[in-house]
Formats: C-alpha cells, sequence, structure tokens
C-alpha cells in the first residue's frame, strides 16, 4: 500500500478544477458517486484515484467509458498465449456479465483487451478474466 492512502488531499475535476478535499484515496473507488463531500451542477463520478499525487480525480458518467485496456501478470489456464488477436468473453469484475472482445498477447506476459462495446468504470488493479463460451483461459490485473 502507498503510504498516502490515508492522507488527505485533493478532489480535483478533470479539467483541473479543484472541487474539495479528501481524507484519503483508500476511501474511493473507480465509479463512485455518493460520500465524496463535492457540491457540483451535475453528477460527478471517480474516474481516477493518483495515489502519486494524492488526488481523486472525478468527471462525469460519460468519461467513465473506456473501450480498451492492458492486463498485466497474465496466467494461462492449460493453455499457451495465442499468436496474434482472438476473440474471447471477458469480465472485468466479478458480478459483471461477460463481454465480447479481441485480446492481443503483448510484451512482458501482458495482453490489449479491446471491447466491442465500451466498459464502465475499468478499474486498475482489479482482476480480468477471459473464456471461450463457459471455458477459462486465463486472467490477470488490470493496469
Amino acid at each position: 500500500k502507498n503510504g498516502k492512502s490515508f492522507e488527505s488531499g485533493k478532489i480535483v475535476h478533470e479539467d483541473g478544477t479543484v472541487l474539495g478535499e479528501h481524507k484519503g484515496t483508500a476511501l474511493f473507488t473507480i465509479g463512485q458517486r455518493k460520500g465524496m463531500g463535492i457540491s457540483y451542477p451535475t453528477p460527478l463520478y471517480v474516474k481516477e484515484i493518483n495515489t502519486k499525487t494524492n488526488q481523486v480525480i472525478v468527471s462525469d458518467n460519460d468519461s467513465l467509458f473506456s473501450s480498451e485496456l492492458i492486463a498485466e501478470n497474465v496466467n494461462w489456464v492449460g493453455m499457451e498465449p495465442k499468436e496474434g488477436s482472438f476473440s474471447a468473453d471477458v469480465k472485468i469484475r466479478y458480478l459483471h456479465p461477460p463481454s465480447s472482445a479481441k485480446l492481443e498477447c503483448i510484451l512482458d506476459n501482458r495482453v490489449k483487451i479491446t471491447f466491442d462495446e465500451q466498459q464502465r468504470a475499468i478499474t486498475p488493479g482489479q482482476s480480468v478474466v477471459f473464456y471461450d463460451n463457459d471455458i477459462l483461459l486465463g486472467g490477470g490485473v488490470i493496469a
């Protein structure tokens, strides 16, 4: 854990405007809306948690969507990584329904994942798993 996890810091809009203070980055999660203690004309959500600067970056809901991620520390189950790109069903959190995506193995035991449809609140540090229908292919950690 970063030593700054429970130190006070700034809550900053993605445009750079400081909106308030927080009591520690460890108290937030990507996609969170409630409990930030800030006021703004439209709903804001946690978009990024920067432990290096001790800032929580907030944005509107639309900014939480992304079509790509990099998985690191990937482990394959009963197979070697495939050459080129291939399709798989991907889950970015435990109760999340699988989403169709293309996977491409890249250097250092990492995989680039490009979803057919954008996903909300892809969260670094969370697990990502890949399936071929119901067969587990492997998984890693979202970078």
